[in-house]
């Protein structure tokens, strides 16, 4: 049940892949683009924190990966954590259109930061080996 859970779970992290794109192109004042992109980072808070409980239990009851392969995961999703939480305010101000170009520009950022940690996460999460 746990591996199912988990498995939907990171399935549907993938929408941090699609955020950045979604990001780009905010810098129209398309004001309904902004309401979607702050309701897909709210949304993958809560998956964020679901995937984490769910991972940290199945790394519990699997005893193959490494100690190195543990940190750099745990490390990689903290980063998500601090991403996602960070990219929170500048995508509010962008959807209530008091927006200034640094907040368009560290929303790219953050979210950029935050599709490359999804995607070396799924690289580990079928090569447990590489580490």
């Amino acid at each position: 049940m746990w591996a199912q859970l988990h498995t939907i779970v990171g399935l549907l992290l993938i929408a941090y892949i699609i955020l950045p794109f979604l990001i780009l192109s905010l810098k129209n004042g398309n004001e309904g683009l902004a309401k979607v992109s702050v309701f897909i980072n709210r949304i993958g808070m809560y998956i964020l924190i679901i995937s984490f409980l769910t991972g940290g239990y199945l790394i519990s009851q699997y005893e193959g990966y490494s100690i190195v392969w543990m940190i750099v995961v745990v490390l990689l999703i903290l980063i998500m954590f601090a991403m996602t939480g960070m990219i929170s305010k500048p995508l509010k101000r962008v959807r209530d259109r008091s927006a200034i170009d640094k907040d368009v520009k560290k929303a790219k950022i953050f979210s950029f930061i935050n599709a490359i940690a999804v995607l070396i996460i799924i690289v580990l999460m079928y090569n447990p080996g590489l580490l």
